[in-house]
């Protein structure tokens, strides 16, 4: 057993060599040696000796061989996609999504389920997760949820503010008990965040618009979530024309404003309608498109980013142009930098794909050095 021969300070450092050689060969793969000697500054002997337990253990596993080099064809090793498996869930307004990600990173099922009453999201987001993994054939190691709501740093509680679900711990310990793995739950919009990482850096702003407005916020490549959670809720941040207190953009407050001027009720009806020529849609776009710019402006005064980014329903049709056009109107010599997210409504999936991907290393490696020299998934 690995945990009886790597004790102690040993035992530290292999695991800080096997997660250094772990992390390029998930960067890299498929690999060779001599080049996770170049790239993790490992000696020779290490690396093959570390990629041997790595092997035995079922973390790592043979990609073939690299027959395109000179000499002899040399091992190529990549990821064990079968060590470990998890599910990340997306809750929003309307419908639970499920989707299971084997331990390389692939998805390999999704389900999803509508369900727009707040008391019964619980069980709904089990249901869900259970039918994608009845659909991969497997129990999941661990969950993550991103949800609609002010979440606490423990990764499970719910605040205790105006929201969509209800607040405490409801949610994290009905997943947990019917589950019985690791569950995490963490803000939607802070996971959009987290995957914009993979495609840029420095300081910027992810400014949402679906069933309310929102912001997930990184400050140095870091995702930044403030003390209790908070940070990014500029839905509330007081703005002309709106009431102090209240949200400046929400579907309840889009479809008044489209009933006052006789036009869709829904934002992509709304693009739509402006599209086709509607005088009322286009004014109501403009009205959305000013709120999204107060609140661009806002982040921009708080953060300093290097770009506001336009997702999720602000990065449709029209409206991105309106809200670049509203904030030359509004915003006099304040440079606000509005950029479009190419993620999708994926977005949040993603970004919790990538904190699964960090739980399951951490699951994968604790078994590896205390429990068995030989992590594997579990089966229903």
């Amino acid at each position: 057993m690995f945990a009886s021969s790597l004790s102690g300070d040993q035992g530290v450092l292999w695991e800080l060599n096997a997660r250094a050689l772990f992390a390029e060969i998930a960067r890299q793969a498929p690999v060779g040696r001599p080049e996770l000697v170049a790239s993790t500054g490992l000696s020779r002997t290490t690396v093959t000796q570390t990629l041997a337990r790595l092997v035995t253990a079922g973390v790592v596993c043979d990609a073939g061989l690299d027959r395109a080099r000179r000499g002899p064809a040399a091992t190529l090793y990549e990821v064990a996609p079968d060590a470990a498996a998890g599910v990340v869930v997306h809750i929003t307004r309307h419908k639970i999504i499920a989707a299971v990600h084997d331990f390389a990173g692939s998805e390999i099922a999704r389900a999803e389920k509508d369900e727009a009453d707040p008391l019964c999201v619980a069980d709904t987001a089990v249901s869900t997760i259970r039918a994608a993994a009845a659909i991969a054939e497997l129990s999941p190691d661990a969950v993550v949820v991103a949800a609609p709501a002010v979440i606490a740093a423990d990764g499970r509680t719910i605040a205790q503010l105006p929201g969509y679900l209800p607040s405490g711990t409801a949610l994290y310990d009905h997943i947990a008990d019917e589950l019985g793995c690791a569950v995490t739950i963490d803000n939607d919009l802070a996971l959009l965040a987290r995957a914009k990482l993979a495609f840029r850096s420095g300081t910027f702003a992810v400014l949402s618009l679906r069933d309310g407005l929102g912001a997930g916020l990184v400050v140095n490549g870091r995702v930044h979530r403030g003390g209790r959670g908070l940070a990014g809720e500029v839905a509330y941040v007081p703005q002309p024309g709106v009431e102090i207190g209240s949200p400046a953009l929400s579907e309840e407050i889009i479809a008044r404003l489209a009933r006052a001027e006789d036009a869709p009720e829904v934002l992509p009806e709304l693009l739509s309608a402006a599209d086709a020529g509607h005088r009322g849609a286009g004014l109501v776009l403009d009205e959305i498109a000013r709120r999204l710019a107060y609140a661009a402006g806002s982040l921009t005064l708080m953060l300093d980013p290097d770009a506001v980014i336009l997702a999720d329903h602000a990065a449709l049709g029209s409206l991105p142009d309106r809200v670049v056009a509203a904030v030359r109107r509004e915003a006099g010599p304040l440079r606000i930098p509005i950029e479009i997210s190419t993620l999708g409504e994926n977005g949040p999936l993603l970004g919790a794909a990538a904190q699964l991907h960090d739980a399951l290393v951490d699951l994968v490696f604790t078994r590896l050095l205390v429990d068995s020299p030989t992590p594997r998934r579990s089966t229903p």
